[in-house]
């Protein structure tokens, strides 16, 4: 726990992050490069700005004591520390996020920009505060992950499994995806918690037994069958963008295909093919809210929707060890981006600015 006292009290939220396990803070730390140029374009942060202006939330401690006596050691890889002496000071400062001036001014305001509260450990906890730690490349690092699920663990008055399930991956990243649809299908969800990423998904291997005796009543799509899968590739930070451009599904004798054709969609079924468009999803949307909907609001609904159908619904996958696995961490985040990718600065100025 050296690591995590010495990142809280020598570092910001952003030293803190890089003092964490490597698996975790890399889905922390990747995108964020991304999601700077995003807020540029948009016109929300300053052309000068980077990652590392990203510092309006500090925490810093002081003395922090463990128990160490006291660890609960997990398996080979992961032991639950003790924290119970010390504190931990939280600082916002808007004024350091680096904010266009516009922007600044509509949502920081010119009043006190700064908060602080301090937490005493001994003082204002009953109970040590419980932090997992793990181990990677032969070092012990904090663990956000862990340390949340053993707070359901605990909360729930479970404990953590004995066995774990056993990561194993796909050939490629096509393959990890076609895998996975397949076992959710089949209501395989040992295998699909098998093509999850070792390192930053470990936790759910390892809490693994406790998710399938949950979820041992899972029954899949019976007689439904992924029968084809086209997908495009891409690099993203940290891992390959899967877009799915068409799928066919067989459910009891009946196919259904859907493909992407720009920013439309074509479905066909039982002998019929019907076609689906951006600006068809918001000439719905105008319809059902009628005098509901300022014009600004329905072009920001036309850019999103058409933004999004043009890029596509993309899955990321990681390579580990040779082997392909789907990141569920990195997926959000890539879903993130393609909202914002597919969204202008008007429609950023109206949205602030009351426009809607």
């Amino acid at each position: 726990m050296r690591t995590l006292a010495t990142s809280l009290e020598d570092a910001d939220v952003a030293g803190a992050m890089s003092g964490l396990a490597p698996s975790e803070a890399a889905l922390l730390t990747d995108p964020l490069e991304d999601l700077v140029g995003e807020y540029q374009r948009l016109g929300v942060f300053r052309d000068d700005a980077s990652a590392d202006d990203l510092r309006g939330i500090s925490l810093t401690a002081e003395n922090l004591q463990f128990d160490e006596s006291a660890e609960e050691r997990v398996n080979d890889r992961v032991v639950i520390t003790k924290l119970t002496g010390g504190t931990l000071t939280f600082t916002g400062n808007a004024d350091e996020l680096p904010l266009a001036p516009e922007y600044k001014d509509e949502l920081v305001g010119s009043g006190n920009t700064v908060e602080t509260h301090t937490v005493d450990i001994a003082e204002e906890t009953d109970e040590p505060i419980r932090i997992a730690a793990v181990q990677e490349d032969g070092e012990w690092y904090p663990s956000l992950f862990y340390t949340a699920a053993d707070a359901i663990l605990q909360q729930e008055g479970a404990a953590w499994p004995e066995e774990s399930v056993q990561p194993q991956g796909a050939g490629s990243p096509e393959d990890v995806v076609r895998e996975t649809v397949d076992a959710a299908v089949a209501g395989d969800l040992e295998r699909v918690l098998a093509l999850l990423p070792p390192g930053e998904m470990s936790v759910l291997h390892d809490a693994g037994p406790l998710l399938l005796e949950q979820a041992s009543d899972f029954p899949g799509a019976p007689g439904a069958e992924l029968t084809d899968l086209q997908t495009e590739t891409s690099d993203v930070e940290g891992g390959t963008r899967v877009t799915v451009t068409a799928v066919t599904v067989s459910v009891d004798g009946q196919t259904f295909t859907v493909r992407q054709d720009g920013d439309c969609y074509e479905a066909e079924a039982q002998g019929r093919t019907e076609r689906m468009c951006g600006e068809d999803l918001v000439g719905m949307m105008a319809s059902e809210f009628r005098g509901a909907m300022p014009r600004q609001a329905a072009e920001m609904m036309g850019n999103l929707a058409g933004g999004v159908m043009e890029q596509g619904i993309g899955v990321v996958t990681v390579e580990v060890d040779g082997e392909h696995y789907l990141s569920p961490v990195r997926t959000v985040t890539e879903l993130g981006l393609t909202v914002l990718r597919s969204l202008s600065r008007e429609d950023f100025e109206a949205m602030t600015q009351g426009g809607f």
